[in-house]
């Protein structure tokens, strides 16, 4: 047997080896370590810039003890006009009102709390924006700070904060034999404890800024070099109606595919869709080149929302990643669309206005000389008859031009009610209707209520007809159909409509055979702009403006719909409690005169046409179509004219200032002032009326019997 010693030696020797060769092996370990954590660190750094330097916003970095400004990101620079030198020289109270820093020195100890706070910050050239500062501690450098997001709210602009990649997987943990040794070596403790102390600082790094993607009011996502989504926070949540858990770890072309609308999810709209990701992964160049995206998604509750979308690049170790930051931007649309159609609104007014103008001194003409050759024949001729129906007629038109004021709001409808019957505006109606509609479309008419009556304004009455039957001749446009127009009188009970008094009311019921209305979409019909027609086929505003004509006059409008079998409207309006004596007019004749009448106005067919009506009512008449010619003739002769007929729109003087002049000069002469202008009423006050004596205004196109009346009065009181 070998002497112990032996054994004692070689053991020795060989255990001093191994214990040599695991020291070797932890220095060697120990090296690769340091090697990996300060590759970490750096590049936790690097991601930490980087992430700054691409959120949109502007973000600032200071000192948690002296406020000085750390670290700016460019988006602060370009949206506040300073150079970074000048920005790292100065603290948030340079960005504040000096009325707002006791404010904002009270909110910085509440800053962590994850609330929002809204301030006017001013940049370098003191222009004022509303921001709203979201603020988080962090480390920077190795000392506490706070970094603020200051998101633009002045605009809405889009100013999204990006964020930074997940960070690797933690090294394996070494084997259990190496993990002794090192436990067993002060020194390697001491190195273990310093990783993990780094380790947790980067990870409270990244949950710092996993707070500020939950925190941010815009959606983010994140797609990993795999097209998988990895993050979809409570933003991107709210806009398209999916949570979470149902799209993390699904690939990004499957999602974004079933967010289109129903009518755009085809296969070829596929393989766009998972082509183009795809290429991205293969060549890491971003598809959407860094700009702003606009796209439409169909949510799970079917409703369709445009969203605004900035994408961008994340490098990393094994790939490029892909993050996205949304924005929910339908209401601001909507906000344009109804501005671009408020604006057409405002056009067609004044064209409006314009048409009118010159349409009502056509119709002046006409009336005229109808009027004139009524004089001229004999009572219940046949050729009066005739004459008498064109004058029916023109008055129709009249009324025509002020429907379209009306819509175009061009036209004062503050008038006072009137007891109307609903009876003969929906023959009326149906009258112009029938002209327009096509003949695969039938008209039925059941009027029941001929006699009663309702206070209303029977311009706006006519309109509600007019809409809710052309919208219904819309729907059948295709297949044909019936078209039916009911009119009943019937009682109120106080428990059935509580927006309605009891008592008679009348319903007008309008029904079709059309398509219908789709269930989802039957509380949005009387929203102003909302329309399922076509570009250029209707404003979305008729039923709009119905709920709201029906509303004025103290009704109910209800609505039923089938889809397939058509669509009935009804409405209910009170009946009048005045009592209506219908009483048969006389035609009282028409009286006229031999004074001396100074006629101005700047249409000449017009001029002619009241010129020979003042002739045939027996005055002597010098007509005039310019008012500063008429001007120079009273100057001249001002006591020989018993009165002056002015037109109120005309070139170089209108007729108020015509009148003013004259006022200067004779200070009794009767006036009348004529007028087609559809902003009369503003201009024109009753206190400058009166101020400037004018007797009587008459609305062109004039008629005969007032006209001649008006004349009459005003020159007897003179002459009284």
């Amino acid at each position: 047997m070998p002497p112990k010693k032996t054994l004692s030696t070689t053991t020795k020797e060989a255990l001093r080896q191994e214990n040599r060769e695991l020291h070797r092996q932890l220095e060697e370990m120990r090296r690769i370590q340091n090697m990996r954590e300060s590759k970490k660190e750096k590049e936790s750094r690097m991601k930490y810039l980087s992430f700054i330097n691409n959120i949109p916003d502007p973000v600032f970095i200071y000192d948690a003890i002296t406020y000085k400004f750390l670290h700016c990101n460019d988006a602060a620079i370009k949206n506040y006009g300073y150079s970074k030198e000048e920005i790292l020289l100065i603290t948030p109270f340079d960005l504040h009102k000096p009325e707002d820093f006791e404010a904002v020195r009270k909110n910085i100890d509440k800053r962590n709390m994850g609330t929002p706070d809204t301030y006017t910050h001013l940049t370098k050239d003191r222009q004022e924006r509303i921001v709203e500062i979201m603020t988080t501690d962090i480390y920077f450098d190795g000392k506490p700070a706070w970094m603020s997001v200051a998101h633009d709210i002045s605009d809405r602009i889009m100013m999204e904060e990006e964020l930074h990649k997940y960070r690797n997987q933690l090294e394996e943990m070494v084997n259990e034999r190496t993990l002794e040794v090192l436990m067993a070596n002060k020194k390697l403790r001491e190195e273990i404890q310093e990783r993990k102390r780094a380790e947790q600082a980067i990870l409270e790094s990244e949950e710092k800024f996993r707070s500020i993607i939950e925190k941010s009011q815009d959606g983010i996502f994140l797609v990993d070099e795999k097209g998988s989504i990895i993050e979809w926070n409570s933003g991107q949540e709210e806009i398209c109606g999916i949570k979470r858990a149902m799209v993390v770890g699904k690939k990004i072309w499957d999602v974004q595919f079933q967010q289109k609308p129903k009518e755009e999810r085809t296969d070829e709209n596929y393989r766009e869709i998972e082509t183009l990701w795809e290429n991205f992964f293969k060549t890491g160049d971003n598809p959407f080149k860094n700009d702003l995206q606009v796209i439409q998604i169909e949510r799970p509750d079917g409703r369709l929302r445009h969203i605004q979308q900035l994408y961008f690049t994340i490098e990393r170790d094994n790939g490029v990643m892909m993050a996205c930051s949304s924005r929910d931007i339908t209401d601001r649309l909507v906000m344009e669309k109804q501005l671009i159609q408020t604006q057409k609104m405002e056009a067609m007014g004044t064209l409006a206005g314009g048409i009118a103008h010159d349409f009502n001194n056509i119709l002046g003409g006409i009336i005229g000389y109808t009027d004139l050759a009524i004089l001229k024949t004999e009572n219940d001729s046949s050729i009066q008859k005739y004459l008498k129906e064109v004058h029916t007629a023109s008055k129709r038109a009249t009324d025509l031009v002020k429907q379209i004021l009306t819509f175009s709001r061009q036209e004062d409808r503050k008038k006072e009610k009137e007891p109307v019957q609903p009876a003969l505006i929906v023959k009326e109606a149906l009258k112009l209707l029938r002209s327009s509609l096509l003949e695969t479309i039938e008209i039925v008419s059941k009027i029941d209520a001929k006699d009663s009556f309702i206070l209303a304004d029977p311009t706006q009455i006519h309109q509600v007809i007019m809409n809710l039957c052309t919208n219904a001749a819309h729907a059948m446009r295709e297949t044909g159909g019936i078209l039916e127009v009911r009119l009943t009188e019937e009682m109120i009970e106080d428990s059935v409509y509580k927006e309605l008094s009891p008592g008679p009311h009348i319903r007008l019921t309008i029904s079709d055979t059309g398509h219908g209305i789709e269930p989802e979409l039957m509380d949005k019909i009387f929203d102003p702009f909302f329309t399922t027609k076509k570009s250029g086929e209707g404003t979305g505003m008729g039923l709009a403006v119905v709920h709201g004509i029906v509303e004025s006059h103290d009704g109910n409008i209800s609505v039923y719909s089938k889809v397939g079998e058509g669509t009935i409207f009804s409405i209910l309006l009170p009946v009048t409690v005045e009592v209506i004596h219908k009483q048969t007019q006389v035609e009282e004749s028409i009286q006229g005169g031999n004074e001396r009448i100074l006629l101005v106005e700047d249409d000449a067919y017009l001029a002619e046409a009241e010129k020979k009506i003042l002739k045939e009512l027996g005055y002597e008449v010098t007509a005039v179509t310019s008012s500063v010619e008429a001007f120079e003739i009273f100057q001249k002769l001002p006591d020989r004219f018993d009165m002056i007929i002015t037109d109120y729109l005309m070139p170089k003087m209108r007729g108020d200032q015509f009148i003013q002049k004259i006022r200067t000069i004779n200070t009794t002469v009767p006036v009348i002032l004529c007028t087609g202008y559809t902003g009369f009423s503003k201009v024109i006050t009753q206190q400058k009326a009166k101020s400037l004596q004018i007797g009587e205004i008459i609305n062109k196109p004039i008629e005969l019997g007032r006209f001649a009346k008006s004349i009459r009065r005003l020159i007897e009181i003179e002459k009284n």
